[in-house]
């Protein structure tokens, strides 16, 4: 009985021990002595305490590692936050540099559009220029600057002036050395200047010379039955974007090719980058031609500006002596002029007073 008291008492004794010891582990501010650690070498609770510490270890290395990985990742966001912005800068600045080019340009535009609708009658050019044309336009195509208008909307009878879209869509789309063989009919058709012999025959190239230096009819007939180029004419006239130009004919006898000053401003501008050709061939002062059975053709340029220095190519055309047509284009300080007059009494003298005032 006694024995059993004796091991009650023994084991409640190691009990408070223990409960002390693990108090200590806990509170480590507990004032114990602890200075004789041998005492504890035989209690089985020291590679519990052992333990314990090498977690506390472990804890206290694995709070320095997430500390510094979260100043790694607090780091990298803040140096992509900086790459955002960087990249956010150079978008505004090339969206700032876009924005300034695109309302210069469309101040440019502005500008230009502004002049295309200003009055018809207004005038770079001193307003007491009198001139007898029904219409006339003196204006640099590649800027649309305008020096001198006069009814520039009017519509009327081009003439002659529908042999540079002939010219021009021979050449564009069919080979030069094409043989075209003039029709039985060809003395029927009116022609001044080149008139040609039934049955002969020509190469393409030089029946556009025959067009172009004496404004034969008979040239432009045989195309036309040749090569049924009327419909192409109006076609490219389309294309163009000249609303008010319209051919019945590829030699202009007939009144319903029509056209305007400005539309024939801008046929012309066309050929001047597509086609030159065709202006240089209108400079020529004097040709001949031979066709393929033999018979010689000479040919004398009757535009009164032919011999003129600043003269870059024209064309003549006109239904009778009050209705005269003229394209002319020059070279004026450094600068490509287009002189078209529609309708005149006297196409060159019209030209000419127009032409004065662009030199001064």
């Amino acid at each position: 009985m006694k024995n059993s008291r004796l091991n009650n008492f023994l084991s409640y004794l190691f009990a408070i021990l223990l409960l002390v010891l693990v108090a200590f582990q806990k509170h480590p501010s507990l004032n114990l002595n602890t200075s004789s650690p041998k005492k504890f070498e035989n209690f089985s609770f020291l590679a519990c305490c052992h333990h314990k510490e090498k977690n506390q270890d472990n804890f206290k290395n694995n709070s320095v590692k997430k500390t510094l990985d979260l100043f790694a990742l607090t780091l990298n966001s803040e140096i992509h936050q900086l790459k955002e912005k960087k990249h956010l800068l150079k978008i505004n600045t090339s969206k700032k540099s876009k924005e300034k080019k695109f309302n210069k340009k469309n101040q440019i535009s502005k500008a230009l559009i502004e002049e295309k609708l200003k009055p018809e009658n207004s005038s770079k050019i001193k307003s007491k220029i009198k001139i007898s044309a029904k219409s006339a336009l003196a204006i640099n195509p590649k800027t649309n600057f305008v020096f001198y208008q006069k009814n520039p909307r009017l519509i009327l009878p081009m003439a002659s002036l529908t042999k540079l879209m002939t010219s021009l869509v021979a050449m564009k789309y069919f080979p030069l050395d094409l043989v075209l063989e003039v029709p039985e009919e060809i003395n029927k058709i009116e022609s001044a200047n080149g008139r040609l012999k039934p049955k002969d025959r020509f190469y393409l190239k030089d029946l556009i010379h025959l067009m172009l230096i004496v404004s034969s009819n008979h040239a432009a007939y045989t195309i036309e039955k040749n090569l049924n180029i009327v419909p192409l004419m109006n076609l490219e006239a389309k294309k163009m974007g000249i609303k008010n130009t319209f051919f019945k004919d590829a030699s202009g006898l007939n009144n319903k090719n029509v056209s305007s000053v400005k539309d024939i401003s801008d046929l012309v501008y066309y050929i001047l980058k597509e086609k030159p050709k065709i202006f240089e061939i209108e400079k020529i002062e004097e040709s001949k031609i031979k066709s393929l059975k033999g018979n010689i053709y000479y040919l004398k340029n009757n535009n009164y500006f032919v011999k003129n220095p600043n003269f870059l190519g024209g064309k003549t055309g006109w239904l009778d002596i009050d209705f005269q047509n003229l394209v002319s284009i020059f070279k004026i300080k450094e600068k490509t002029i287009i002189i078209v007059v529609l309708g005149s009494k006297d196409r060159f003298k019209d030209t000419e007073k127009i032409l004065k005032e662009l030199l001064k």
